[in-house]
């Protein structure tokens, strides 16, 4: 099992940056199940909360 889908498993969001995704070879049908996309303001909002935890892949 890879990292993502450990942690949707487990109930964590996971969410692509959707500045990300237009400017990538992805597109939205590639994305595996459970796999969102935040908006540049849910993004920045998250990241300001505390105790978050941000993994890039």
């Amino acid at each position: 099992m890879d990292i993502p889908a450990g942690l949707i498993e487990g109930g964590a969001p996971v969410e692509m940056c959707a500045l990300l995704l237009p400017n990538s070879e992805w597109k939205l049908a590639s994305l595996m199940d459970g796999v969102g996309v935040a908006t540049p303001q849910e993004a920045a909002t998250a990241r300001l909360r505390p105790r978050m935890r941000v993994l890039s892949f």
